[in-house]
């Protein structure tokens, strides 16, 4: 339960873990009614060893959200946290469903830089898992008024976007790297493969029938495996096609 709120907070990110400091950062889903408590929407580290709190980071104070009910901004954490050093920092990086990606310093939660992507919605914004490699970020931010999936990569440094790739519909999954290439799959069926230092659309494919991908693209083994089939969805609906594709890298 988010600490002095009413029925609490969801979380359904993945944890990333901090061996060194012995850190478990996850983020915190909205509050679902009044009183809004100071951890909802935030970026939590806690002492895996001991459960207790070390600290939190709150992005988006007062967001009580419920569908059909209140109506706050919605700007949950869903996506998992990257651990980066650059400069000589230590951080902890997190994209927000505001469309906005913070890095923050991982003793103490203190913000470092911040970045916008897109305009952050009840569905838009970072909701997927970014990816880190050679000094860059690389995070996918949805832009649902548009229909657009917008990826960037980002200078770890600075926060400054280095390059802006947009493809048609959006994404739920996580990007991958491998060997300077980021793989994106978006709702419209499409694989997309990007050049980690410009952006530029090295190869796109599509999934039979352009069935959607919601699940996140993985790398294993020298291969690229893409799983697809299934529409994200609130209301249990039809059952789909579903399968897996695999590339070699």
């Amino acid at each position: 339960a988010s600490k002095g709120s009413g029925p609490g907070i969801a979380v359904w990110a993945t944890p990333t873990i901090d061996v060194k400091r012995k850190l478990l950062y996850i983020g915190a889903g909205n509050n679902y009614a009044a009183p809004a408590g100071e951890l909802g929407d935030s970026m939590l580290a806690i002492h895996y060893e001991t459960g207790k709190l070390a600290w939190s980071r709150q992005f988006t104070p007062g967001d009580i959200f419920v569908i059909g009910g209140a109506a706050g901004p919605d700007f949950d954490i869903g996506s998992t946290a990257n651990l980066f050093t650059a400069d000589g920092r230590e951080s902890v990086g997190i994209g927000v469903k505001s469309g906005t990606y913070f890095a923050l310093d991982r003793d103490t939660g203190m913000v470092q830089w911040m970045t916008m992507i897109t305009p952050g919605s009840y569905l838009g914004g970072v909701i997927s898992a970014s990816a880190y490699a050679n000094g860059m970020i690389f995070v996918a931010s949805n832009e649902t008024a548009a229909m657009k999936t917008v990826t960037v990569g980002i200078h770890a440094k600075d926060g400054m976007i280095a390059w802006r790739h947009e493809a048609p519909n959006v994404t739920y999954g996580g990007l991958a790297h491998a060997n300077g290439v980021v793989y994106l799959g978006t709702t419209a069926g499409s694989i997309f493969a990007l050049d980690g230092a410009t952006g530029k659309a090295l190869w796109v494919d599509e999934t039979p029938n352009k069935q959607p991908i919601a699940g996140s693209p993985s790398i294993s083994r020298g291969k690229l495996l893409v799983p697809w089939g299934y529409r994200w969805t609130l209301r249990e609906g039809t059952a789909g096609t579903g399968g897996l594709t695999v590339y070699g890298l």
